[in-house]
């Protein structure tokens, strides 16, 4: 998770739960959705809204997560199955899910 503690600033919507926070890149390339809590089999997203063309990752697993638009209900980011058992994830305590993006223009 260096990349983001090196290597981010906030956005005016930065805080959507207790939980789950948004961060951008300094040079506004990338958005960051930061879960304090392990969301399960789905994230949902609000504030962060993925390029249609973006991959969407979270730091430390190799492979690109599926994800859905979801209109004015955000964005809904599929969490693979192998990451379900906790000696899978890349981490323990903060899980960093990285996109191509903007703020959510609809708040």
């Amino acid at each position: 998770n260096g990349e983001i503690i090196h290597n981010s600033g906030s956005i005016k919507n930065y805080r959507e739960t207790e939980s789950l926070y948004y961060l951008t890149s300094k040079d506004k390339k990338y958005m960051y959705a930061v879960s304090t809590k392990w969301p399960g089999s789905t994230l949902n997203i609000k504030y962060v809204q993925p390029n249609t063309d973006s991959e969407v990752y979270v730091l430390g697993y190799d492979f690109p997560l599926e994800w859905t638009d979801m209109g004015d209900d955000g964005t809904m980011i599929q969490i693979p199955d192998e990451l379900q058992n906790e000696e899978n994830r890349p981490c323990k305590f903060a899980w960093v899910f990285k996109m191509q993006g903007k703020e959510y223009s609809g708040m």
